[in-house]
């Protein structure tokens, strides 16, 4: 029987570039990746200046879906789902921006536009113009949009044969409290590993590991990569669909969802943990927490040896123990778009 495996792609059309498409498998919380010496190199890109041409696009959206086929069909896997770092299609004429944008501009995300078709066209004819005149390909305008019609062809030929979904690494980052440096740079790609790391219950290191070894590419563009293929691999409810599903969203973690699924590395309570005793006083207690702070505490945690403190989080109350004995204390944690606050305290 075929093994089933998920794909994350970090879109990319760089001259000369591979593209970085990451091929996972789950083990327990952990999506494992697939090392690149195990496949054939995946299909390079051409530039800005082939993007420009639906020829070259139709031949690199070819390329990657026979490269897809046949590594699934000579290791024997199963690509349940593919999650693509892109744009899925045009923003509507009628709109100013796709319904997936409006929804991360609602939860405070930033993200660039999609253009209409009809602006597209507009586009892609002044970077033909500078072109002719003369113009240098580095130089050439709106080419932080012209890679997205890569993408459109990307959804296009993989949903022929795949089921597809939209993410967008910044927004699934800034989903586990990571809102620092960007990935590109040292503190932000340790900060996003940290993330990741502490809900899959995996050491930092063998994740960098892991992203070290899987596909082809810059580490921060294997992390995208890498992101991707773990929301592709989540079932529907450890995930929201932000905007219009299924063609018009972006698909973004939920934490809640991954604990209820067993897909986050909640720790358990032993056998010695008892529930507080009856009659238990009601206390004015309130607190905010940062978004980082609430996935800390949902996924439960033992102290210092020193400290002797642990808390676990059950039904939207976090239990709080000294030692291994009876519950000290019970908050009633909810959740906010933020992070969450203590809503009730005994």
């Amino acid at each position: 029987m075929a093994r089933p495996v998920f794909v994350g792609i970090d879109v990319a059309y760089a001259k000369n570039k591979m593209l970085p498409i990451c091929i996972c498998e789950w083990d327990g919380t952990v999506p494992v990746p697939f090392q690149r010496r195990l496949f054939p190199k995946p299909p390079r890109g051409k530039g800005n200046k082939a993007a420009l041409d639906p020829e070259e696009r139709e031949s690199f959206g070819n390329a990657v879906l026979l490269w897809l086929r046949d590594v699934c069909e000579e290791n024997d896997l199963q690509v349940q789902r593919i999650a693509i770092d892109a744009p899925s299609d045009y923003c509507r004429p009628d709109r100013n921006r796709r319904a997936s944008e409006a929804a991360l501009d609602a939860l405070g995300i930033s993200c660039f536009a999609t253009p209409t078709k009809q602006q597209f066209e507009n586009k892609i004819e002044a970077a033909r113009n500078h072109l002719d005149s003369g113009g240098k390909e580095s130089e050439m305008p709106n080419a932080n949009q012209i890679w997205m019609l890569i993408g459109f062809t990307l959804f296009q030929k993989l949903s022929q044969q795949y089921e597809c979904i939209e993410v967008y690494p910044h927004a699934t980052v800034r989903s586990i409290g990571c809102e620092g440096e960007h990935k590109s740079k040292e503190e932000g790609f340790n900060e996003q590993v940290d993330s990741l790391s502490m809900i899959m219950g995996i050491a930092p290191c063998n994740l960098k590991d892991h992203i070290k070894l899987m596909c082809f590419g810059d580490k921060h563009d294997k992390l995208d990569a890498y992101t991707s293929a773990w929301i592709a691999g989540m079932p529907p409810s450890c995930c929201s669909a932000h905007g219009e599903p299924p063609h018009d969203a972006i698909w973004i973690p939920n934490l809640d969802g991954l604990i209820g699924c067993g897909l986050a590395a909640v720790n358990q309570k032993n056998e010695g943990h008892m529930p507080i005793s009856g009659g238990a006083e009601v206390i004015q207690f309130r607190r905010e927490f940062s978004l980082n702070e609430a996935i800390q505490l949902k996924l439960g945690g033992y102290g210092d040896m020193d400290s002797k403190w642990s808390y676990f989080f059950e039904e939207g109350w976090l239990s709080v123990y000294r030692g291994s004995g009876r519950c000290w204390a019970r908050l009633k944690l909810t959740s906010t778009p933020t992070g969450g606050h203590v809503e009730e305290a005994s």
